[in-house]
């Protein structure tokens, strides 16, 4: 832990004799954690921790107690110590059910649905929201804590292909973040919607958003917002194969970030700028901006942005069909995803790395690592990217014999997923393709 300044040591000082003397010691202290904790000033929360713990107060009042673990809770969760954070709110949650203290009990839903949000557990961060959502409805009168909660839900729902209700409850956000004239959740409501749509395929409308959003932070000169609207709007864009207006979206988002000094945001545009080089076939100038985001990402000590960058690195090997070195690239991502408990994310590389074993002839392998990761993804609840690997799985490569029931049964269970979902093009998919292997089943 470095050494603390002045302002702190005697802010400490002044905390320790609020907390021993005030019945309001546990709100100025409260206000001085969140201070804290929102600059990121991560050494000064674990001395504010220390004064907490050492306060009569802390052993005396479970009040006190449960705050102070929750707030523990909450710095684990944004060090990304997500075991330690879940830990800490169980701890939590216990004591205030126990004293039917209800807006922290739903509070802490929400955050526990936060750890199994970042781990890419959406089904468990769904339960958690609506749960939280529930004690909202029934026993609070907090418009705004129950705005943000369908927020969360919608990003959940919309990461499972469930895009009608996440549309819902996206929607009813906004209608709350408008009566409450929050200006700066508008924004963020409207960039929800944005994504939403363009994830469905309604360009146009998802662009309307994008707009209505980009003015809303430009008035606001809220640069933050703009950059990771900008993002999306570069996304739409690339969607839409309009390149050259992608490109100006995010070397605008990456101008801001630079001068916001949003580091991660950095590193996750240059992502976006190799994928959109890679696209267009230009390896070596993806290259070059994958190689910035993983310097910057080890810099960070960011392992979620090292691992999707040495992933993206492993798709240009394999666009130059350099399929060995594409699965040493796959492997170091798989390694990283594995360590930081991101199922989706090792889904996602072992998938790729599947691709790369097939071309260089390691069928076995290829298809223990596709069938792991149709596993990965159904256990997250990612019905349409499983289908997507069963779809994919039923069609052999040139040279290599499937039986056709097994074909079959690849496609079967890819329909029985993609009946939960929204996604139509897919289902439509599949279903033609199993009805050809039923054909030719027949003329067999």
């Amino acid at each position: 832990m470095g050494k603390l300044d002045e302002k702190i040591t005697y802010q400490l000082e002044y905390l320790h004799q609020v907390l021993a003397s005030s019945d309001r010691g546990i709100q100025v202290w409260l206000d001085h954690f969140d201070d804290a904790l929102n600059s990121s000033r991560f050494d000064d929360c674990e001395q504010m921790l220390l004064v907490a713990r050492r306060s009569y107060r802390f052993s005396s009042s479970p009040v006190t107690r449960s705050v102070v673990i929750h707030n523990k809770g909450l710095l684990r969760l944004f060090q990304g110590y997500l075991e330690e954070a879940e830990q800490h709110f169980i701890e939590a949650l216990t004591q205030y059910r126990e004293a039917g203290d209800y807006h922290n009990e739903a509070q802490i839903l929400t955050n526990l649905g936060e750890v199994h949000r970042l781990r890419n557990q959406w089904q468990a961060a769904i339960q958690f929201y609506k749960a939280s959502e529930q004690i909202h409805l029934e026993k609070l009168d907090n418009p705004r804590g129950l705005a943000q909660v369908k927020n969360n839900l919608g990003l959940a729902l919309m990461s499972l292909g469930h895009w009608l209700e996440a549309e819902q409850v996206f929607e009813q956000a906004l209608t709350l973040f408008r009566k409450l004239d929050d200006k700066v959740e508008i924004v963020r409501s409207l960039n929800n919607l944005g994504r939403l749509c363009r994830e469905q395929g309604k360009l146009e409308r998802a662009l309307e958003y994008f707009q209505e959003a980009l003015n809303r932070c430009r008035n606001l000169n809220d640069e933050y917002s703009q950059v990771s609207v900008l993002n999306n709007l570069g996304a739409l864009y690339r969607r839409q194969n309009q390149w050259a207006q992608s490109k100006k979206c995010y070397q605008s988002a990456l101008e801001l970030a630079w001068k916001t000094g949003d580091h991660a945001s950095v590193a996750h545009i240059f992502n976006n700028l190799g994928e959109l080089e890679r696209l267009a076939g230009h390896f070596d100038a993806a290259l070059e901006f994958y190689e910035r985001s993983l310097e910057m990402g080890r810099a960070l000590d960011d392992q979620s942005i090292v691992a999707v960058t040495m992933g993206n690195i492993g798709l240009v090997a394999a666009g130059k069909s350099q399929w060995t070195d594409a699965i040493e690239w796959y492997q170091q991502s798989l390694r990283r995803r594995r360590i930081l408990e991101d199922r989706e994310g090792q889904a996602v590389t072992l998938n790729n790395l599947g691709v790369a074993q097939e071309h260089i002839g390691f069928l076995a392998e290829a298809l223990s690592s596709y069938k792991t990761a149709v596993a990965l993804f159904k256990e997250v609840g990612n019905n349409i990217d499983a289908a997507a690997v069963l779809i994919n799985m039923s069609q052999p490569p040139i040279g290599q014999e499937i039986p056709l029931a097994e074909r079959q049964a690849y496609l079967e269970e890819a329909l029985m997923l993609l009946d939960e979902t929204e996604a139509e093009e897919r289902k439509t998919l599949a279903a033609r393709l199993l009805a050809d292997l039923n054909l030719e089943q027949k003329s067999d």
